[in-house]
């Protein structure tokens, strides 16, 4: 865009031409944003712990929520498949509730159980009707309780909501704990 303004001159209104600059930058900017939120760099570089208190830590900064975090995972790494699911549903269960439930507070608690890897996101927010988030994602108007889902089972968990209209939300999933390869 700047060569084109150097080499153009004067045939280019200054103002319609920052607003293009202004637009291709902001694009840009938003594709950067979904490339991180499709994959971060850091799940593959440093493992499930710091990606989760990466994604707390940058939702809080983008809006300003309250969120605690209680991680306590090994050092060794995890099946990648588990960790991609744990993390893809915590990023699901986190915007959700940012975008719809309203709440004061939202909790991130991950550890090992039992041989198992248990995830919780936990708000405070309004709850919603079950039943009809999910028949909303049957008839495919809404992907998200669906996608979580999805993604536990795939990844051999299993994946379980408690709601209800005015008190709050809870997203669990729960993983056998295979480490990685």
């Amino acid at each position: 865009m700047d060569a084109l303004r150097r080499a153009s001159g004067a045939g280019i209104d200054p103002a319609a031409f920052a607003e293009s600059e202004e637009l291709v930058d902001n694009a840009l900017q938003q594709v950067r944003s979904l490339t991180l939120d499709l994959r971060p760099t850091v799940l593959d570089d440093l493992g499930l712990a710091p990606a989760l208190r990466w994604l707390a830590g940058r939702q809080q900064k983008l809006t300003g929520a309250r969120l605690e975090t209680e991680i306590d995972l090994p050092a060794a790494r995890l099946d990648p498949a588990i960790e991609t699911a744990c993390f893809r549903i915590a990023q699901e269960a986190i915007t959700n509730s940012l975008r719809h439930a309203r709440p004061q507070r939202i909790s991130l608690s991950v550890r090992i159980e039992d041989g198992a890897v248990s995830l919780i996101v936990a708000d405070d927010g309004v709850g919603f009707d079950l039943a009809a988030a999910r028949a909303a994602g049957a008839e495919g108007r809404s992907a998200g309780l669906t996608g979580m889902e999805e993604r536990a089972h795939l990844a051999g968990g299993e994946f379980e909501v408690r709601t209800a209209p005015g008190g709050g939300t809870e997203v669990r999933a729960r993983f056998a704990a295979r480490r990685a390869a």
